[in-house]
C-alpha cells in the first residue's frame, strides 16, 4: 500500500470518527456553523460545518464535520497583470474539535479549535504560480497564481519556466477563539491561529522553439520552504446550537 493511500485512509478514518465520538457519549445538542477565514492576506475560505456539542462539567466540546470553499485574494503577477480573486480556487472537506471553556449559557467564553482538511477538487490544477529564476543559479516560486510563465531573463533569453499548482493534500490548523452569546443558542465567533499546508507543486521548462509541455499532475511533490507552509489565520463566524437537553445556567 502506498504512503498516499495510507494517508487518505487515516484522514477519512479520523473524519468519520468525529460524529461517532460524540454519539458514543451523551449527546446534548446539534451544532451548525458558518465562517469566513483569511490566511496571511493570501487566501480566504468560506466554511459550513455541522456536528454535535457535548456539555461537560465546565464548558463543552464540539465534534464537527465541515466543507470549505477557498481561493486567492486579488493580486498581481510579475508582469503587473491583475490576477482575479478565486483564480486559484479549491474545495475542502474535513473535521474539527472545538473546546469551549465556559458553559453555553455564559455570554463569553474562550475557545480552542484544532482541525484537519483535505482538498477534494480544484479548477486550477496545472495553473501557473509566480516563479523566479535568479540568473540561472537558483529557482523559486511564490504560492500565488500567475497569468503566465516566466522567461529565463538575460542569461537564458530563449528559455521559459513555470511552477504550477497540483493539489493541497492536507491542511492542519489550531485556532484560539472568542465566542459571544448573542441569544439563546446563537453565538458569534472571532479567532486567530495558525495553519500548516502541505501542497504539491510541479515544475517545467522549455525552449522558445518547443511547444510548452503539459503539466504532470501526478508528479512528486516539490518541497516548500517551511516558512511558506505556515499561514496566520483570522476567522469570523456564527454558530447555532440546537439544545435538546437543558444546559446548566452559569453560576
Amino acid at each position: 500500500m502506498s504512503k498516499q493511500k495510507l494517508n487518505n485512509i487515516l484522514f477519512f478514518y479520523f473524519i468519520g470518527l468525529i460524529p461517532f465520538i460524540g454519539l458514543a457519549q451523551r449527546t446534548i445538542s446539534l451544532e451548525t456553523k458558518v465562517s469566513q477565514s483569511v490566511h496571511s492576506k493570501i487566501y480566504t475560505e468560506t466554511e459550513l460545518g455541522i456536528g454535535v456539542n457535548l456539555a461537560l462539567k465546565k464548558g463543552s466540546i464540539s465534534f464537527l464535520m465541515h466543507y470549505q470553499y477557498g481561493g486567492n485574494w486579488e493580486t498581481k503577477d510579475l508582469n503587473y497583470q491583475k490576477v482575479k480573486m478565486y483564480t486559484l480556487d479549491y474545495h475542502l472537506i474535513g473535521g474539527e474539535i472545538k473546546y469551549r471553556i465556559f458553559n453555553l449559557s455564559n455570554f463569553y467564553s474562550p475557545t480552542l479549535c484544532v482541525s484537519l482538511s483535505k482538498e477534494i477538487a480544484s479548477s486550477y490544477r496545472g495553473g501557473y504560480l509566480i516563479s523566479h529564476d535568479w540568473a540561472g543559479v537558483s529557482r523559486e516560486y511564490v504560492f500565488k497564481p500567475s497569468n503566465s510563465s516566466q522567461t529565463g531573463g538575460l542569461t537564458h533569453p530563449n528559455k521559459n519556466l513555470a511552477y504550477y499548482y497540483i493539489s493541497t493534500p492536507l491542511i492542519s490548523s489550531i485556532m484560539f477563539g472568542n465566542e459571544f452569546r448573542i441569544m439563546e443558542g446563537f453565538y458569534a465567533n472571532l479567532g486567530i491561529g495558525m495553519s500548516i499546508r502541505s501542497i504539491r507543486v510541479g515544475y517545467k521548462e522549455w525552449n522558445n522553439t518547443q511547444p510548452e509541455p503539459d503539466p504532470i499532475l501526478n508528479a512528486n511533490s516539490t518541497l516548500l520552504n517551511s516558512e511558506k507552509l505556515k499561514l496566520l489565520d483570522l476567522r469570523v463566524g456564527f454558530s447555532y446550537v440546537f439544545q435538546f437537553k437543558s444546559i446548566p445556567k452559569a453560576q
